[in-house]
């Protein structure tokens, strides 16, 4: 069985210092919406996903950081050129079932695992824009497993 809903999105903005692995103020700002945001759309998460650290990236994770302390959640990482593994993995692991899901994604590896969790072609940027971080993507499974995508953008 599937989860019920699984929320996919870009890391929140990256200062214009490529040698800085955190977010911006913009960023930061964004993360505190979303954190805000997130459970109004579709209820508190159950779980919460991140692209794993890198050296020059700790941003999917960052951008989680107050939703996760707003639901008392912790994020978990997962290697983001493994789109195909985690979307496998969602789909059809037991612990999973009928929960919600929120991930933090790197915007180069957001298309791959779009098209893994469902979407159909068209509804996710490919290539995803270096500069589009309001783009959230809205998966609703059914009973049989699959997927309806939505895109929303962020109202802020």
């Amino acid at each position: 069985m599937a989860p019920r809903t699984v929320i996919l999105m870009r890391h929140a903005e990256k200062p214009a210092d490529k040698g800085e692995a955190v977010l911006s103020e913009a960023g930061r700002s964004r993360a505190r919406r979303v954190a805000a945001l997130v459970p109004q759309l579709l209820g508190p998460p159950d779980v919460l996903f991140a692209a794993a650290e890198k050296p020059g990236s700790m941003r999917p994770r960052a951008t989680l950081e107050p939703l996760a302390a707003t639901v008392g959640l912790e994020i978990r990482q997962f290697p983001d050129g493994e789109s195909e593994a985690l979307a496998e993995m969602l789909r059809s692991g037991a612990e999973f079932a009928g929960r919600r899901i929120v991930i933090s994604w790197r915007h180069k590896a957001l298309p791959a695992l779009a098209r893994a969790l469902g979407a159909p072609p068209g509804r996710c940027p490919d290539p995803w824009p270096q500069d589009l971080y309001d783009l959230i993507l809205r998966f609703d499974y059914g009973a049989d497993g699959t997927a309806r995508a939505s895109a929303l953008t962020e109202p802020f």
